[in-house]
This record gives C-alpha cells, sequence and structure tokens, in this order.
C-alpha cells in the first residue's frame, strides 16, 4: 500500500512537472510570437536607392529610405549612417529629415523621433578619374518603439551600387527614391531645412515665400542691422520732405541692394567661392576702412570743402540727393552684407551650386534681397519723413555726430581685420578666451586619441556674427562645458590662403559663420550644422553632439 501511494504520489508530482512544462512552453511560444521583429528583421526596414548613373567628376544624390510602420516610431538620436568602403568616391554630405516632438512613455521625457518614412540624402562626389561600376556598403543604424514595447539596436545593411559614365561632368545628378518625400507645410519647419530641395518639393510659391521670410530675418542680423541708421541717413535728409519722394529714395536703395547682392552670391557660386569672397582681400579691407574713416570726417566736418572734385563728388551724394545716390548707398550696403549668410541662404546658395541653374538662383536671390531691404523701405521712409518734418538744428547736427561715430567704428572695425588693434588691449591671461586649434592633423589627432567630436568654426575677423560669436556666445558659462568635450578647431579665413581655399572646398562652406561639426573618426554631422548667426540652434547641436558622442562610447 505504501509503494502504491509513493507510486500515485510522484504521478501526480510528474504531472504537476508536466502542466508547468506546457505553460512555460505556451508562455515561451507567445512571447517568440510577439517578439519576432525583435529577433527576425523587425518591423523597421531600409530601403535601398536604385542604381546611381553618375558622370566621372560630377556629384551625385541618391536617397535611402527607413520605413518605420504606424504606430512605431524611431530615435532621432539613434539614427546613423555610416559607410564601411567608399571605392575612390567622396561623401560630401548627408541628410536626413527634421524630427518631430514625442512624449517618450519609457523615458518620461520629450524626444525627437521619425515617423512613417524617412528619407536619408546622401550626396557624392565622384573623381573624374573612377569609371566603371561601383558598390558602396554601409550600415544604417536603428533603434525604435511602439506605443508599447522598445526594440534593441538594430543594423541593417545597405548597398549603394554606382554606374560612372565616361567623360569629366560638372552638373549634379539627382537619382531619387521611387516615392513621396513628405515634408511638412509649417513655415517654421520650412525655415529650418537644410536641403533647400526639400522647400522646393512643397510648392514654388512656398519656395518663394520662405526667401523673402529668410531674407527679412538676415536684416536682423549683425551683419545688417548696425547699418541702417547710416544708410537710413543717405535717404532721408533729402531736401524733400514729402513720403512719395522719400518711399522713392527708398526703393532706388533697395533695388541697389537686390542687385549687387544677388550677382555677388550667383557669382561666388559660379567662380566656386564662399559668399563675400572680395572680403578676403587686404587691399580691399583697406579700402573699404579708408572710405569709411572719411565718411566720418565728412559727419564731424572736418574735411575742408576744397576737396579735389573726384573725392568731393562722391561725398557730396551723402545726404540723399538724388535717386543715383541712394542706389549706389543700397550697391554699398548689398556689398557689406555679403560675407554673411543667413539659415535660409546657405541651402539656396548651395542648392543653385549643385543643379548650376544660376538665372532660378538669381530670380530667388533677388527676392531674399527684397526681404532684407523690406526693413530699410520702411524706416527709410517713416524716417525721411520724420526727418523732413523737423526743423534744421541741434538735433540734426547730433544725428550727423551719431552717424559719424557708426562710420568711425566700421573703419576700425575693418582695419582690425587686416592689423588687429584689439590684441594690444586684451589681456594675455583672460581666462574666458577659448583656445582652438588651428590645423585639421591636429584636431584629427586629438580627436581620435581622445575620443571627442570636433567644432569647426568658420571665422573672419571682417565678419560682425563670427565676432558675436566669440565675444558673448563661444564664452558663456553654459557653453564653455560642451566645448571641454569637443576639440575645438578654427579655420580661419580673414584672409584667402590655399589652405583656407581647400578647406572651404573640403566642407562646402558657403559663407559665414558656418559652425560644423564631425565625430570622433572625422566623418561630417551634417544634421547639426549651423550655417548663419543662430546662437539658441548652436547651442541645442552642441549639446546633442556632446550627448551622441557620449552614448557612442558606451559599451
Amino acid at each position: 500500500m505504501r509503494k502504491t501511494a509513493e507510486g500515485r504520489g510522484q504521478t501526480a508530482e510528474e504531472r504537476r512537472q508536466k502542466t508547468d512544462n506546457r505553460k512555460i512552453c505556451l508562455l515561451a511560444s507567445v512571447f517568440c510570437l510577439l517578439s519576432f521583429p525583435v529577433w527576425g528583421k523587425g518591423p523597421f526596414a531600409v530601403l535601398p536607392p536604385e542604381t546611381i548613373e553618375v558622370q566621372a567628376g560630377a556629384t551625385a544624390t541618391a536617397r535611402a529610405v527607413i520605413e518605420v510602420p504606424e504606430g512605431h516610431y524611431i530615435y532621432k538620436d539613434k539614427t546613423d549612417l555610416r559607410f564601411l568602403n567608399l571605392e575612390e568616391i567622396r561623401v560630401k554630405k548627408i541628410v536626413f529629415p527634421d524630427p518631430v516632438k514625442h512624449i517618450d512613455p519609457f523615458f518620461h521625457k520629450t524626444v525627437e523621433i521619425y515617423r512613417g518614412s524617412v528619407p536619408i540624402d546622401v550626396t557624392f562626389e565622384v573623381p573624374e578619374s573612377a569609371s566603371g561600376e561601383r558598390r558602396l556598403e554601409s550600415i544604417v543604424e536603428l533603434q525604435g518603439c511602439s506605443e508599447k514595447l522598445c526594440y534593441p539596436l538594430k543594423e541593417q545593411p545597405v548597398t549603394w551600387d554606382f554606374k560612372i559614365l565616361s567623360g569629366a561632368g560638372k552638373a549634379t545628378q539627382i537619382v531619387p527614391f521611387q516615392g513621396e518625400q513628405i515634408v511638412e507645410k509649417n513655415i517654421l519647419n520650412l525655415l529650418k531645412q537644410k536641403d533647400f530641395s526639400s522647400v522646393l518639393s512643397v510648392g514654388w510659391g512656398w519656395a518663394v515665400l520662405i526667401v523673402f521670410l529668410g531674407g527679412i530675418l538676415t536684416s536682423f542680423t549683425p551683419c545688417v542691422l548696425p547699418l541702417v541708421p547710416v544708410f537710413l541717413l543717405i535717404v532721408g535728409v533729402g531736401a524733400e520732405n514729402r513720403w512719395r519722394k522719400n518711399l522713392e529714395l527708398s526703393l532706388f536703395l533697395v533695388v541697389g541692394l537686390i542687385l549687387v547682392y544677388s550677382f555677388l552670391g550667383v557669382t561666388a557660386v559660379a567662380l566656386g567661392k564662399t559668399f563675400g569672397f572680395i572680403f578676403q582681400s587686404q587691399w580691399f579691407l583697406l579700402g573699404l576702412a579708408g572710405l569709411f574713416f572719411l565718411f566720418s570726417l565728412v559727419m564731424f566736418g572736418l574735411i575742408p570743402f576744397d576737396l579735389p572734385r573726384f573725392l568731393k563728388e562722391p561725398l557730396s551724394r551723402l545726404g540723399g540727393r538724388g535717386k543715383k545716390g541712394a542706389f549706389f548707398a543700397g550697391a554699398a550696403l548689398g556689398l557689406l552684407a555679403s560675407p554673411c549668410v543667413g539659415p535660409v541662404l546657405g541651402p539656396l546658395l548651395v542648392f543653385v551650386a549643385s543643379t548650376q541653374n544660376y538665372g532660378i538662383g538669381f530670380a530667388l536671390l533677388c527676392i531674399y534681397g527684397f526681404g532684407m531691404g523690406l526693413l530699410l523701405l520702411v524706416l527709410g521712409t517713416g524716417y525721411g519723413t520724420l526727418r523732413g518734418r523737423l526743423r534744421a538744428g541741434r538735433f540734426t547736427l547730433w544725428v550727423k555726430y551719431f552717424i559719424g561715430l557708426l562710420l568711425l567704428g566700421a573703419s576700425i572695425f575693418y582695419f582690425n581685420a587686416v592689423i588687429p588693434l584689439d590684441r594690444f588691449f586684451s589681456a594675455s591671461s583672460d581666462e574666458n578666451r577659448v583656445h582652438w586649434i588651428e590645423t585639421e592633423t591636429q584636431a584629427l589627432e586629438i580627436a581620435e586619441n581622445q575620443g571627442k567630436p570636433i567644432i569647426i568654426d568658420f571665422y573672419a575677423d571682417w565678419c560682425p556674427p563670427c565676432k558675436e560669436l566669440e565675444l558673448r556666445f563661444f564664452r558663456r558659462a553654459d557653453v564653455r562645458p560642451l566645448l571641454d568635450q569637443m576639440v575645438p578647431w578654427r579655420v580661419d579665413a580673414t584672409i584667402s590662403t590655399e589652405e583656407v581655399e581647400r578647406l572651404i572646398q573640403k566642407y562646402n562652406v558657403v559663407g559665414w559663420p558656418t559652425i560644423l561639426f564631425l565625430d570622433a573618426e572625422g566623418n561630417g554631422l551634417p544634421e547639426y550644422s549651423v550655417v548663419s548667426y543662430n546662437p539658441e540652434e548652436l547651442l541645442e547641436n552642441m549639446k546633442q553632439v556632446v550627448e551622441r558622442s557620449s552614448s557612442h562610447v558606451q559599451p
């Protein structure tokens, strides 16, 4: 009876064990089914581009697309593309779309994510010596979630097949993915687009509006705004005090600005130069400093009236007498504003350079210039009317003295770009001064040895926004800790040299200020570039680059 009881007991225990085993197997099967996207191919797919046909010596832009299923998303800071081989072909830039904000239920904070179809546009440069077929291997790295489940980091290989045609060429050939890139028709979103073709994809009406608004924003930058009082004086002190006459003079001033600004932009692109390349000449800067100095003496009343005729006639145009004087004043403003680019102008110039459609480029630059001149048009008319109603006396005298001080300051500014006077007055033990690396080789070596990303500041002494960033941004208490986690490298383009021109061409710089980022291996991070005076965007991008670098070095 005891054995029978023991047998029955063992049988019951075995039955319970078998039941538990069945439950475990069932749960394991359900888990495997639910987690198949994690351990299998996953819900995210990367679609490669079609074969890229391009001439030797030309550039081509191709697109891979990450397909994110409905109800899922991928993290911006976990999405990356890196090439394993290049086969002589150079990657000029990699452009990701703008992310959207999302309150992440897992991290309980706002993060930047991608949804839907996520295009990755890569611009390649093919050397003239290349021919035949090439295959580039790359890895797309991503990580994403659904609303209830997160997936591990995924790496998917993507191939880029090239068919290189014989014969050198210059034109960019765009090889699009057979799908539609969705760009949100939102003004703020379009203003931040780093690829101008994305703006054009939503329609020419939107493109014209964005270019015009970009010009308006540029008029409030340190490149233009400090000059507004000078040119308001040129327009507003005419003998005529009717608003229509002042409006007419303002229009001629703006036309002069538009034509010179647009001509310089197209010329710079056609010559492969940066916008404002003429400022890299020491003689031009010295001449400009001397001209501003003479104008300041006129405002102070220190130049006698028996000047030589070739000097007296140009100087007598000060005061806005006549349409010709207003036109030349606008042309001078267009010239002085040319070194600086805004968030819209930078992508626009790159677009013109890549397509080489100079007619469309000139038209869009004219629209941009009109946006930049709108402030002068409105204030010029109003200031001229106010000036016409005021009696001559001490007010007008002090206005001329004030303008004289502005002109004298401009003279010292441009003279300082050639002969740095500020170095004699600045303390050598300035703890706030950033110690920039001066050579590419040294910056790359330090970055590789220390595992830090690189920040590149394309700087010039004659660029007012560059000075603003140097004195009022990079020395800030909240910026210095970020710089300490980077390798700060400055390319001083005050004077043109072969090395400066090489770096400008290599990194596709179109104007100043331009701030670029590289990872510790020297690969470009174009999605974080800042091509304008935008301290807020620059600070945010620096934080993201540091955070990205920290996440990559973690095991």
